[in-house]
């Protein structure tokens, strides 16, 4: 899909949040990452992988929203389930290409064809590429070699690990960023005793918000493991 400013999917923790590089809470880590993707090069490719709920979606998005003056396509496979060869027609037309969560594709050797095929494509045509996952190219052991080898040649970037400091920090900034009132330490009582999930910690806060105000309870921990029982 072309991707732009008024023309984006919406995060999953809803409300209409602009998936921009100013949403995203950054730790020292973070900086040079964000740094390379404000300036990526005309035909490079880069290849981002970290655990779950580390943030290598939000920042596929947000690279595509920062560069409002390239033609950009943003391609979640976690919602596509797999590529079409017919989007490598008129790749030549295309700036930037995202593509994010491929171990979708893994073990599925049709489908890395298609992905090794457009790889090669961009790179003859100088189209700029993003390609996230939460594995390392090199334990990509069922993936064809010749795709792993072009994974390990693209500019390489770890997310850095979050701890439960760290998921309470960016879960109190969206919180404060939705008008919801929870105390600090009913978030790391989730992060402790419920799930270390960030995703599914937001999801289960949102839920037990909603629960709280329907019921007029206070949003305490007490409340939370009435809730979550």
């Amino acid at each position: 899909m072309t991707f732009s400013r008024d023309n984006q999917q919406l995060l999953q923790l809803g409300h209409g949040l602009m998936t921009e590089f100013d949403n995203f809470i950054a730790f020292e880590l973070h900086k040079p990452i964000i740094h390379h993707l404000k300036n990526i090069k005309k035909g490079e490719q880069v290849y981002i992988y970290g655990e779950q709920s580390t943030g290598c979606s939000h920042l596929a998005k947000a690279t595509c929203v920062y560069h409002q003056n390239l033609q950009s396509v943003y391609l979640p496979l976690s919602t596509l389930k797999f590529l079409d060869r017919s989007m490598l027609e008129g790749i030549g037309q295309v700036d930037l290409i995202c593509i994010e969560d491929i171990d979708q594709l893994a073990g599925n050797k049709p489908q890395q064809l298609i992905l090794f095929d457009l790889i090669n494509i961009c790179s003859s045509h100088s189209v700029s590429m993003l390609l996230t996952a939460h594995i390392k190219p090199g334990r990509m052991d069922d993936w064809l070699p010749d795709l792993r080898t072009r994974f390990q040649a693209m500019c390489n970037w770890q997310m850095p690990s979050l701890n439960d400091d760290d998921k309470a920090k960016i879960l109190m900034d969206w919180l404060d960023k939705q008008n919801m009132l929870l105390d600090v330490e009913v978030v790391h009582y989730s992060f402790k005793h419920i799930n270390r999930d960030l995703s599914l910690v937001k999801s289960l806060l949102e839920s037990f918000l909603k629960y709280c105000m329907k019921l007029k309870k206070k949003p305490n921990i007490r409340s939370l493991r009435e809730f979550s029982s």
